[in-house]
């Protein structure tokens, strides 16, 4: 299993304490974007999946989050896998439904992730304990 390492980790933001701890509550921030000189990804051609999909993980790398999270490309994830990140509420049900190339990046908090080649290129989402969507906020903002 490719997300094992993930599993193996409760998220940071279901382990901190929040105002209603007897629940998880969770606040959810998204960014979605498209990369100006490719198709929405409706509209690309696989070859064009692919090109984004190398630009995502090269900026991503050339950032250093490579060196602070995983990234998975959707060729080397089981449904399993694919099923997980979704609970695990990483990735999207229009990302899993998505064809061609297609990946992810998860924090090894698994309070972020960047998904590639959904509905759009490139999908930033964090999520943060309780209800405090301004440290969800200020986290993507960073990003």
């Amino acid at each position: 299993m490719a997300v094992t390492t993930l599993a193996e980790k409760i998220p940071g933001w279901l382990t901190e304490e929040a105002p209603a701890s007897p629940c998880a509550v969770a606040s959810c921030c998204t960014v979605t974007r498209n990369l100006a000189d490719f198709p929405f990804p409706g509209a690309c051609s696989p070859q064009e999946k692919q090109q984004v999909v190398d630009r995502i993980h090269g900026v991503l790398d050339g950032l250093s989050l490579l060196s602070s999270g995983d990234y998975f490309s959707f060729d080397d994830l089981t449904p399993s896998d694919v099923r997980f990140l979704a609970e695990r509420g990483l990735v999207t049900q229009e990302l899993m439904g998505a064809e061609g190339p297609r990946a992810v990046y998860v924090s090894d908090d698994q309070g972020l992730s960047v998904q590639v080649n959904s509905v759009d290129h490139l999908q930033v989402r964090t999520l943060a304990s309780g209800c405090k969507p301004q440290e969800a906020w200020a986290r993507l903002n960073l990003m």
